[in-house]
């Protein structure tokens, strides 16, 4: 009986650590069923590379300064730095603040008829006029979350997927397909929600 157990133990091992549900700790991971009976959703939410706090001693040589409100930030990798007691640490990205370049791995969603460009949870728009990208505040046009509707409109916020909904991945990001709208995975107050966009 005990060999028979070593075996199966054997077995296991192979499947254990090739399986596709192995997930890395960079990830934050939320199980949550959907509209169908007995089928559980896995949603996959990136965490920030750097958290607001995190501190380096040097700004490395391509960072960029920015200024608003007359106070000094640096740019750099998609994160804004301030100086604090001979440090630079990372803070919330300031509203109003204009850069000329994304760093890679931004997305871009249409939110109504507004596009929006996305990196590591801060929101810019593009202006032609000045040719930059503006840090503007998260863009939904409810500020409740919608936990259920017949019709599902792009901008939203809604507590549960529609039934039939498709995962696929976009630009190396999770989404659930349904129809012509795609719904973008968002953490919120310790749970998982989902922005209905448009995606081109």
């Amino acid at each position: 009986m005990k060999q028979a157990s070593r075996y199966t133990l054997l077995l296991l091992i192979p499947s254990i650590l090739f399986s596709p549900f192995t997930f890395s700790e960079s990830h934050h991971y939320s199980e949550k069923h959907s509209n169908k009976k007995n089928e559980k959703v896995v949603v996959i939410v990136k965490k920030p590379k750097h958290k607001v706090g995190y501190k380096r001693k040097h700004m490395p040589k391509g960072a960029t300064r920015v200024v608003v409100k007359k106070n000094n930030y640096y740019f750099y990798d998609g994160f804004y730095y301030r100086s604090v007691r001979g440090q630079y640490q990372v803070v919330a990205s300031p509203h109003g603040a204009r850069v000329k370049v994304l760093p890679a791995g931004y997305r871009r969603i249409v939110i109504g008829v507004t596009p929006y460009f996305i990196f590591e949870g801060t929101y810019y728009l593009y202006k032609e006029n000045t040719r930059d990208y503006v840090v503007v505040t998260e863009p939904h046009s409810s500020n409740q979350v919608i936990k259920m509707s017949g019709q599902y409109i792009a901008g939203e916020v809604y507590s549960e997927l529609p039934e039939n909904t498709e995962s696929v991945q976009r630009n190396g990001m999770q989404y659930f397909r349904y129809g012509s709208l795609y719904f973008l995975p968002q953490v919120s107050h310790g749970g998982v929600v989902y922005l209905a966009v448009k995606l081109n």
